[in-house]
């Protein structure tokens, strides 16, 4: 499985660039890690992951990816649907990763939690890394597109947000906690909450943004 291939690269034994290639409608597989596939590199500087989908149709269909302890990876073209809102986010950086891309996606909104998780949880969520940058990406009808940092003690910098699509989405474009983002050239139509929220600690330069029909 996929999952038992980076498993086995996470131990170093191979440092040849690894590319994973997704054609069509992929489903949920028993080999995922609580409903997962996690890509840990060991914090390895000498791992080159990639993730991503060849044709206009790849689709990670009920589960999603999650990546920490992580250097060089980039996730590209594919669509990202139906995920477990009980195991995760469609996409989420968790900890201690550098040098990550993660563009031209498709996000839809995962299972419903009810509350403020009825278009489920993160769509594309990152705390504890350094030198990210999310372009691209299209998120259709999501609750929480983007939350950076998850707490008071968590320190990101060097993350950009640029020429992403916030189509009809909620909230979180990003929320930004204790962290410096650049945000640029993004577009955001028919947004029902807020766009950009800049809340504890954070450092936000926001420029070349188009609102359209957004509420704050």
């Amino acid at each position: 499985s996929f999952q038992g291939i980076l498993n086995c690269y996470k131990k170093g034994y191979e440092t040849t660039p690894l590319d994973l290639r997704f054609v069509g409608n992929v489903t949920d597989s028993d080999s995922l890690v609580q409903g997962d596939m996690v890509i840990d590199l060991g914090k390895s500087e000498t791992s080159y992951v990639t993730v991503e989908g060849v044709g206009p149709d790849a689709t990670v269909n009920g589960w999603g990816i999650r990546v920490k302890n992580a250097q060089n990876v980039e996730i590209r073209n594919l669509g990202i649907m139906n995920v477990n809102s009980d195991e995760g986010d469609n996409v989420g950086l968790q900890q201690n990763n550098q040098y990550v891309w993660v563009h031209n996606c498709d996000f839809f909104y995962g299972t419903d939690r009810g509350g403020d998780k009825k278009k489920g949880d993160g769509s594309l969520d990152t705390k504890q890394s350094q030198y990210i940058t999310h372009s691209y990406n299209h998120f259709w009808d999501c609750g929480k597109c983007n939350l950076q940092g998850s707490n008071t003690s968590d320190t990101s910098d060097n993350i950009t947000y640029h020429h992403n699509w916030y189509d009809h989405s909620d909230s979180r474009h990003p929320r930004v906690r204790v962290a410096t983002v650049h945000v640029y050239n993004n577009y955001y139509d028919g947004v029902s909450k807020y766009g950009i929220g800049n809340a504890y600690k954070a450092e936000v330069i926001s420029e070349g943004n188009y609102f359209l029909n957004t509420k704050n």
